[in-house]
């Protein structure tokens, strides 16, 4: 099994969640990543601060990186 954790990021200093994941499937972890980017820009999302959605949405992105198993175990579980 491979562990990921995956945060996610707005175009605003501070608007971020981190999300795990634990797969061997990449294909499931690429689903996974973009349903991640588009849960946490709609967190974050205020029309009247934020502007139009899609100006907004185009800078928002998530950095996917590799943990191992006592790191994931850890921040997901606290343990």
């Amino acid at each position: 099994m491979r562990y990921f954790r995956i945060t996610c990021k707005t175009p605003y200093c501070g608007e971020e969640n981190d999300y795990y994941f634990a797969t061997e499937d990449m294909e499931a972890l690429e689903s996974f990543v973009a349903d991640a980017i588009a849960e946490n820009a709609d967190e974050w999302y205020d029309e009247d601060q934020c502007g139009p959605w899609e100006d907004y949405w185009a800078e928002c992105y998530a950095d996917t990186e590799e943990i191992d198993e006592e790191t994931y175990n850890r921040e997901v579980y606290g343990g």
